[in-house]
């Protein structure tokens, strides 16, 4: 209320009519299953905690505002625990707050919100997906440079790593932008030079 200011009692006790309903351990489990990449789980937790909120109570304009502004808050803190940044989720840089803020109606206020979680949940899938990718195919490489010798077969490979040979000849392409076998007769042909 400010500096100096007396709190009286009764607007304490009237306090808990006056707030939302958005625990840490609610924002908690939103930002793992963000930085899980799950879509599906970050729009059911959040649809529950809209629903929590905006159907179930009255609240005023500004309490409108203020959580929306703690799902924001959610938002950021999920960027920052995967180490990313607005820019890299986004493709811009942009104030989500401000882009909030600008948005006068409950409905698109929500929509928005589904479209940050919803950018962030994308984000952190394909930055795992590339990273579990990417290990993958540095197994590939590792086993390759062990064996190059032997007679190397895709489905040889596929066991190694526990993929499918069709899946493995697509992952191998998509991260080295050559087939398996271009890449086995390559590291041949440095080897024997």
């Amino acid at each position: 209320k400010g500096h100096d200011t007396v709190i009286y009692i009764d607007e304490v006790r009237n306090a808990s009519s006056k707030s939302f309903d958005y625990s840490i351990e609610k924002e908690k489990r939103l930002v793992t299953i963000l930085k899980s990449g799950d879509i599906k789980e970050a729009n059911k937790i959040l649809l529950k905690i809209l629903t929590d909120n905006l159907e179930r109570r009255s609240m005023t304009h500004e309490m409108i505002n203020n959580f929306f502004n703690s799902l924001v808050s959610t938002a950021i803190r999920a960027i920052y625990e995967m180490q990313a940044t607005i820019t890299e989720v986004f493709g811009q840089e942009i104030d989500i707050y401000v882009e909030m803020r600008r948005r006068d109606l409950v409905e698109d206020k929500k929509s928005y919100i589904y479209f940050i979680f919803k950018s962030i949940a994308i984000y952190a899938s394909e930055r795992r997906k590339h990273s579990k990718n990417t290990m993958v195919y540095e197994k590939i490489s590792a086993f390759i440079e062990e064996n190059y010798d032997t007679e190397l077969s895709l489905e040889k490979v596929a066991e190694v790593v526990d993929l499918s040979p069709s899946y493995l000849s697509y992952l191998f392409k998509e991260i080295s932008g050559m087939n398996f076998v271009d890449y086995v007769n390559k590291y041949r042909l440095e080897k024997a030079k």
